[in-house]
């Protein structure tokens, strides 16, 4: 089973110039979590047998709030966090976009997405 949480908006202090780091940005970023599912959340709706997406949600927070120079050193704490602390998680896919960066000319976003698979 796939769990996901779509458009997560935050405000955040990251980029590759002091600048950036102190004006901060916008940044929108999607998870997909790659789940072992058990029957007792499919068959007896016990969150138990699933993960639990709020506490998905708490995890990426915590990652976030630490600044980054680069989108891609942010999203792979965000998917090694998340298969750290769910034992569930088999893979973890982030995209995360930064919105309107400073760029010359008006682009909506700059993006990265990463898959991590857990290491057997």
């Amino acid at each position: 089973m796939i769990i996901k949480l779509n458009g997560i908006r935050l405000y955040g202090h990251h980029g590759a110039t002091p600048l950036e780091q102190k004006v901060g940005a916008w940044y929108e970023t999607d998870i997909a979590i790659r789940a072992k599912v058990e029957d007792t959340a499919l068959l007896h709706d016990n969150l138990d047998g699933t993960i639990n997406y709020a506490d998905v949600l708490d995890s990426v927070l915590q990652q976030f709030n630490i600044p980054s120079c680069l989108l891609e050193h942010l999203a792979h704490r965000i998917a090694q966090a998340i298969l750290q602390q769910f034992s569930k998680a088999q893979e973890v896919t982030v995209v995360l976009r930064k919105l309107n960066p400073p760029m010359p000319c008006n682009i909506r976003s700059a993006a990265v997405e990463l898959t991590v698979k857990r290491q057997v």
